[in-house]
This record gives C-alpha cells, sequence and structure tokens, in this order.
C-alpha cells in the first residue's frame, strides 16, 4: 500500500484520467470521483423542485403575515427541507431582499450561521479516490468546520497539522441535477438572469481549484502583512515593526475539484478589551484593502471564516476564498464615491450616484426624488435636519442598524430595488461581506484611527478630500463635490 507523504505541491490539477507529478512521484487518477446523474435522479430532482415552487415557495411568502417568530421558522423549515440546492438558495436569497420582503431576508440570514449539515464523508476513501493515495491510518482527526455541501477535517501527517477540505461527491451529484431543473423552470417563468447569478455563484463553489486560486491570490496581496508565526524572516520582522495588522491566509498544498488542503491554522483569540478593538480594525483594514487596493475581494466573509489569534503578533486568519469577485477600476470609483457620500450624511446624493451610474436605470427627476424618500424611510432619517446632524458626526459615527445583522443594509437594498433600480454587480457580489463588516467592525462605541486606516488601504488622498469635504460643509454649509 502507498501511502501519502507532505508537504508537496500541485501547480495545476490535470483533468481525470491524466498523471500529476508531486515532486518525483507521478500518480495517476483511477477513476473519475464525480458519476453523471442518472435519469432517475433528474425525475427526482424535478419532483422535489416542483413541490418547492408550488407548495412550499407560496407558504414562505403567506408566512410573512404570521408574526415574525413563527415566520422564520417557516422560512428556515421550506429552505433547509427540500435539498442542498434550495438551502444555497435561501443563502443566497438572504443578500437580494428585492425577491423576498425585508424581514424574508432576514429570516434567512440564519442559513448564513446555522445550515444543516449533511453526513460525514469517509475521508480516507475521499482521498484515495482523488490522489489514488492512501492516508495514513490515525492521520485524520476531528471535523473542524462544516457546510451543506462540504465538510473541513484536521489531518496530521508526520507531525505537521493540516486541514482537508472535502465536497460530497453525492451532494454534487444531487445539485448538479437540481440546478438543471432550476434553470428551466427559471427559463418558463422569467427568472433566467437570477437563476443563471445563482447557478454561477454554485458552479465556482463546487470546484475548489476557485479556492486554491483565490487563496494565491490574496497571499500575494497581503505579501507585506503576513504573520510572523507563519512567515520569521529578518525581513517580515522588520515589517512587524511598522505595519499594524498581521493576516493569515492558509497555505494550499493541494487541490482538486472535490478536495483542498491547506495548512492548519486555528484561532486562538483571548476575549480582551485590546484584543476586540484589534481585531475590529484588523477586519475593516482587512475590506478596505480587498476593495480600494487590490480590487480582489472575498465575497463571503462571515464569522465562519474569520478567526484571530491573540499574543504578540495578533493575526486575523480568513478561510474559504472560494468565492470573489474583482472589480474593475470604474466600479472602485463607484464604490469610494458611494462610501464618501454615506460617511458624510448625504443620503439624497447617494442613492442618485446609485440610480446614475448605472445606464439601465432611466428614472425620471420625480421617480428619483420617490426613491429617495423610500430610501430615508428605511434609515429613519427625518428631512434635511437630520440628514445634517448625521453629517457633522463625520467618518467616526458610522453605526450600523440596531434591529439586527444586517438590518439597515437589507431594508435600503429593498427600498431601492422596489422601485426597479439596478444595482451595479460589484455591490450585489460583495454585500454579503459587506454587512459581516458592517456589523463587526463599526459596531460598537469606538474610535478608529481612520488616517491610518485610510493611507494603508490606498485610500489616503480620498480621506483628505473626505476631511476637507467634511469641514467645508460643517462650517461654511459648502459642499464643492455636490455643487461640481
Amino acid at each position: 500500500m502507498k501511502e501519502f507523504v507532505l508537504p508537496f505541491s500541485v501547480l495545476a490539477v490535470p483533468s481525470i484520467g491524466q498523471e500529476v507529478r508531486k515532486g518525483e512521484k507521478q500518480i495517476r487518477k483511477v477513476a473519475p470521483n464525480r458519476k453523471e446523474p442518472s435519469f432517475f435522479e433528474y425525475v427526482k430532482s424535478t419532483m422535489r423542485m416542483a413541490k418547492f415552487a408550488a407548495l412550499d415557495l407560496p407558504a414562505v411568502f403567506i408566512a410573512q403575515m404570521l408574526p415574525e417568530k413563527a415566520a422564520k421558522y417557516v422560512t428556515y423549515r421550506v429552505f433547509t427541507s427540500n435539498g442542498l440546492l434550495v438551502m444555497k438558495l435561501g443563502q443566497f436569497l438572504s443578500t437580494r431582499p428585492e425577491v423576498l420582503s425585508e424581514s424574508g431576508a432576514e429570516s434567512l440570514l440564519a442559513l448564513q450561521r446555522a445550515a444543516p449539515v449533511p453526513r460525514a464523508a469517509n475521508v480516507y476513501e475521499e482521498f484515495r479516490k482523488e490522489t489514488g493515495e492512501h492516508l495514513p491510518e490515525g492521520s485524520v482527526g476531528p471535523m473542524i468546520g462544516a457546510g451543506c455541501i462540504s465538510q473541513v477535517v484536521k489531518l496530521s501527517v508526520k507531525g505537521k497539522e493540516y486541514a482537508i477540505k472535502i465536497v460530497h461527491s453525492e451532494a454534487v451529484q444531487e445539485m448538479q441535477t437540481d440546478l438543471w431543473v432550476f434553470r428551466k423552470f427559471s427559463s418558463l417563468l422569467g427568472f433566467g438572469r437570477f437563476i443563471d447569478e445563482f447557478g454561477e455563484m454554485i458552479t465556482k463553489q463546487l470546484d475548489l481549484r476557485n479556492e486554491k486560486r483565490n487563496t494565491e491570490k490574496f497571499r500575494e496581496n497581503f505579501r507585506f502583512y503576513r504573520s510572523l508565526e507563519e512567515d520569521g524572516s529578518a525581513f517580515n520582522w522588520l515589517l512587524s515593526k511598522i505595519r499594524k495588522y498581521s493576516f493569515i491566509f492558509p497555505n494550499p498544498v493541494i487541490a482538486t475539484k472535490n478536495m483542498l488542503v491547506t495548512e492548519y491554522w486555528p484561532g486562538t483569540y483571548t476575549e480582551t478589551a485590546e484584543n476586540k478593538k484589534h481585531a475590529k480594525e484588523s477586519l475593516l483594514f482587512l475590506f478596505l484593502h480587498m476593495v480600494f487596493k487590490d480590487k480582489h475581494i472575498h465575497a463571503d466573509l462571515h464569522p465562519g471564516n474569520i478567526a484571530h489569534r491573540s499574543g504578540k503578533d495578533k493575526a486575523t486568519v480568513v478561510y474559504d476564498s472560494g468565492l470573489a469577485h474583482t472589480i474593475s477600476d470604474r466600479q472602485r470609483k463607484n464604490l469610494l464615491d458611494l462610501l464618501q457620500e454615506m460617511l458624510l450624511g448625504n443620503v439624497e446624493r447617494a442613492v442618485l450616484l446609485l440610480i446614475d451610474r448605472n445606464p439601465r436605470n432611466t428614472h425620471s427627476e420625480d421617480q428619483k426624488r420617490k426613491v429617495v424618500g423610500d430610501v430615508k424611510r428605511a434609515l429613519g432619517v427625518r428631512g434635511s435636519r437630520a440628514e445634517s446632524k448625521e453629517a457633522e458626526k463625520g467618518p467616526k459615527s458610522a453605526q450600523i442598524d440596531k434591529r439586527g445583522p444586517g438590518s439597515a443594509l437589507i431594508q435600503v437594498s429593498a427600498a431601492i430595488r422596489r422601485n426597479n433600480v439596478f444595482f451595479d454587480e460589484c455591490y450585489t457580489n460583495i454585500v454579503m461581506s459587506t454587512m459581516y463588516v458592517q456589523n463587526s467592525a463599526l459596531s460598537g462605541e469606538y474610535t478608529y484611527p481612520w488616517a491610518r486606516i485610510a493611507a494603508k488601504s490606498g485610500l489616503g488622498k480620498e480621506y483628505t478630500r473626505l476631511l476637507a469635504r467634511r469641514i467645508a460643509k460643517k462650517y461654511v454649509n459648502y459642499d464643492f463635490a455636490a455643487n461640481r
């Protein structure tokens, strides 16, 4: 029996049936690990999707008229009892309140935190199918993470620890058939564009080689912010004396379509006031650096994908980079302009930016005023006086809505989409990460070192301009950007 030995790396994983070179070894894939769905499975999927569309989905809409607790229970049950694809659809819909109501979208946020997990896979068998090699007996440890389509298990080989992520082959087969049926239904009902967007997201998550490529990109982008625990070189030690934040993107060792092996970096967080403040600052810097400096964004930031390590070299660990989005220079400018207006409390100008920057929006002036009014009501803003008070507080006043996780962003998004405003794709693709950063980093009564964070995120010039606008608006009641 040939045993598997780490470390090794595979630069590119070829198609099934070709040889993979690992150092001096060559391994031939024995057989495909993913079978084609049978006709019977397509029939089962069609019946399941027909039941969901004809009975369960209407029940969700009716439940929105019930008391909040009952509505959330019905919504959760429907989206967790109709197969894995519907469960993932529920997670996707939690960021798309234009499809369900605001309360419906909020109730689906629970699927991001506590989705049911399928049965555990046999790691030894799945690894053999993927590589043709056998893991040493006793090398597989406990499960350290799980989602509705995959699981992550601790792996110990030759005294070194790794994390192995496996996509369930049965889950892939089920999702492939359900997605095919979903697309057929959606083309008949006119939801083709929405389902295509959802299908693209699912396809990316089902191929773990995407996660490997994205992780390597993030490691390159944050190469000057590597933790001393990961890189103890003299050069990195000197950098640690300058920088404030450190990050670990667990290094991918090998990736196939179904399996990903990375270095094991667990969180070792001890909650103190100092560590809590540093964790919030670090998360905020991470997001701003991704958006405005690298223009390559982790699109699935949530509590399960972020961990913190305490100690002398505090570091933030970022997991699961399977969903990432790259934005253009034009989209970066749109996001930056929108952020500035929101920080200054210019609700009306922020909404008009969303409308005017997308050529698909052809709203009249009266329609624009209606959108602005709906957004102000969603935010609880009452006229220009309230708006100006928010502006006087400046960037430090950025606070989340206290109604619940992501509530303010969801309700604003719903108010805008109800008026047939088309978002730029960069907003919808990063909305989940934006909601998490808003709730985690910008909550609490903290005074952030905005100048330092902005400068290190590539926003030094923009931050200076923001301060100039704030001073001009506060003392001479003039906004030179709005009056250009």
